[in-house]
């Protein structure tokens, strides 16, 4: 995918992860499958109502996905899976980064961040760290899930040099739909 914005940590994940997980071959993400899901994000724009608080890290951060060149959508698929408490999260991309964070009842909190983020259209001595969270839920329940309601934001903040116009922190923001992928 070529974009605007093109970075060692792309929106979805970087590869400077080095722990990549496949749907394809379960025993390779951590703790107990939940299911695999084929995911859909479209951006949120102006005019667009807001992610709910509870799925947004940071509401408060200005919307950078049209100056930037953000795509209005994305797809990839991934396994969510958690530890035997129930507390731990963990999405496993097919191609991608595995994100950890928690998970509570339905609930996944998952992240990944990166320094090193390149800003196509910004000063080319910004340097910037990109931080992607994921939040949302299984629905219905973890035991029988159909799929997953939630977001997807990308926040960047500026690490050294001179971004130019463009304006950082900011973030891009993306309702996220999953369905689930039969084994």
């Amino acid at each position: 995918m070529t974009l605007a914005v093109t970075r060692a940590a792309l929106l979805a994940f970087a590869a400077s992860v080095v722990v990549g997980c496949t749907t394809k071959d379960p025993a390779s993400c951590p703790g107990g499958a939940v299911g695999s899901f084929s995911f859909t994000g479209t951006r949120v724009d102006a005019g667009m109502p807001a992610l709910a608080p509870d799925l947004d890290p940071d509401p408060a951060l200005t919307d950078c996905s049209a100056a930037m060149g953000f795509p209005a959508e994305l797809t990839f698929s991934g396994e969510l899976s958690s530890d035997a408490t129930g507390t731990a999260g963990v999405l496993c991309r097919a191609s991608g980064a595995t994100l950890f964070g928690t998970r509570s009842g339905t609930r996944w909190v998952v992240e990944d961040g990166s320094d090193g983020a390149v800003l196509g259209g910004c000063d080319p001595t910004c340097a910037a760290h990109s931080w992607v969270v994921i939040s949302g839920d299984v629905v219905p329940d973890v035991v029988s899930p159909t799929g997953f309601q939630g977001a997807l934001v990308e926040q960047l903040t500026v690490t050294g040099g001179a971004c130019g116009a463009c304006v950082l922190p900011c973030a891009t923001r993306y309702t996220l739909t999953g369905t689930v992928v039969p084994p």
